[in-house]
């Protein structure tokens, strides 16, 4: 196997890591909805106001997040990703008012993940459809698919 194709499967696996590491948590509300209820005395659609804006935010920022990008680079944009989900995460913690739900979770960890996951399926760093770093025979492999050259199929 040549140094390429290791490299290439090792970008694929940090980025499936990565994207269910901050999808994992981000589509977690639901399991902590019943005790923000109990907790603080919420109605439901109080309660699912942060998870609303979050899926909202999650749309409009999305070619936000793509132009980024290209102006900054995936390594940047992964790191200012990890961060703010990090920090969301740790400062949810001390939530003590609705408005504090929803900017900690409908909007950082949302910013957050939003580049963690596109930037780590973008063109250029791991998609197996167009990564330029990925062997063009082992592509289609990444992704589910047959290889299409003869040079690598067996």
């Amino acid at each position: 196997m040549s140094v390429r194709a290791v490299t290439g499967w090792g970008i694929v696996t940090a980025a499936f890591l990565t994207f269910a590491v901050s999808a994992g948590l981000m589509h977690s509300y639901p399991v902590f909805f019943v005790a923000f209820l109990a907790e603080f005395g919420w109605g439901r659609a109080q309660a699912s106001l942060a998870y609303s804006g979050s899926q909202l935010l999650t749309g409009a920022s999305s070619p936000v997040v793509g132009m980024l990008v290209d102006r900054v680079g995936p390594r940047r944009l992964v790191l200012m990703g990890g961060i703010l989900l990090a920090l969301g995460l740790a400062l949810s913690a001390r939530v003590s008012a609705l408005w504090h739900l929803i900017v900690l979770y409908g909007v950082v960890m949302t910013v957050g993940a939003n580049c963690l996951g596109l930037v780590g399926w973008s063109r250029g760093t791991s998609s197996p459809s167009g990564g330029s770093c990925w062997p063009s025979c082992s592509r289609p492999t990444a992704s589910g698919g047959r290889p299409r050259c003869r040079s690598c199929s067996s």
